[in-house]
């Protein structure tokens, strides 16, 4: 099995479907690794239940500014477990957010450092391990006020199969600048979030260009990127629609770039999954470029001859 289809992945979570009906209702493949996932489970209840595969806690920076404040979400992975990114690649399951409990709170926006890509025999999937705070920020209703955040999470957990898990974290959020020992951590995590920028900006490492071509069979994104001569390139992440799904990229020509010490590289990503008779222009994707010191991130829309703009 290639990867856990699109439908099945939002049936999860949005539909709130029962694991077995959700095991029921996919292919065969997948039916099986539930069932010798749940078969390992049952040997070892206990030991599941004393340790679960992942863990997760609000922390607050205590920094506010304008009625906007930083907080944090820490997710902390027994060894060998994953979870995923925003986008998880091809297999696995993308978080879903509710803070409807929230008190107090007008807008959330989740921040994302930079995920690693992991393979695996289903091809790769995209996310952390260990221990990993995704940087939170808080807008209040009313900033002189204290306010509660409330978090239920529901994510995808992987050691050799992937499991949904739900979570609930909450806490609250007195009013006032002040610093917490969770101060240090957030900043940390805000310093791995890719820095935005523009198609052809000029950026090193930085995106020249991304067009849509037809690679053999498939399409395929071939993105021109700009990158520090002997740095280390860690990934490049192609994200389109939650109807498509590009592959791994892969480097397909490497050359000196327009100044000393910068490298231009051309990459290939295969678009793996999109919907019947899907039309390009108007599609809007997201290039990650991660290297060992920094990312960026650059966002574009495909126009009608598959070109990004």
């Amino acid at each position: 099995m290639r990867h856990i289809p699109l439908w099945l992945r939002r049936a999860v979570f949005r539909r709130c479907l029962p694991f077995n009906a959700m095991a029921r209702a996919t292919f065969a493949a997948l039916t099986l690794l539930v069932a010798l996932g749940a078969a390992e489970a049952q040997r070892t209840p206990q030991a599941a239940a004393a340790i679960p595969p992942a863990t997760i806690a609000l922390v607050d920076s205590g920094q506010t500014k304008n009625g906007a404040r930083m907080a944090g979400l820490t997710i902390d992975l027994q060894p060998e477990f994953k979870t995923y990114w925003r986008t998880p690649g091809d297999s696995g399951l993308p978080p879903v957010f509710d803070w409807a409990r929230s008190k107090n709170v007008k807008q959330v926006d989740v921040l994302w450092p930079v995920p690693h890509r992991f393979d695996d025999q289903a091809g790769s999937s995209i996310g952390y391990d260990g221990q990993v705070t995704l940087p939170i920020a808080v807008k209040l209703a009313d900033p002189s006020q204290e306010a509660v955040l409330a978090l239920t999470l529901s994510f995808g957990v992987c050691k050799t199969i992937c499991i949904p898990v739900k979570s609930e974290a909450q806490m609250r959020l007195p009013p006032g600048e002040r610093s917490t020992s969770a101060t240090a951590a957030i900043q940390n995590a805000l310093a791995l979030v890719p820095t935005p920028t523009k198609l052809d900006g000029g950026t090193v490492p930085g995106i020249l260009a991304a067009k849509l071509i037809q690679d053999g069979v498939k399409p395929a994104l071939e993105v021109e990127a700009l990158v520090p001569s002997g740095g280390k390139i860690v990934d490049l992440f192609v994200e389109g629609p939650d109807s498509w799904l590009f592959g791994a990229s892969v480097p397909a020509a490497t050359g000196p770039g327009p100044a000393a010490g910068v490298t231009r590289i051309v990459y290939r990503a295969p678009l793996e999954d999109v919907p019947p008779g899907f039309k390009a222009e108007g599609t809007r994707l997201i290039l990650t470029l991660a290297s060992d010191k920094d990312a960026i991130e650059a966002t574009g829309t495909l126009d009608a001859a598959g070109q990004l703009h």
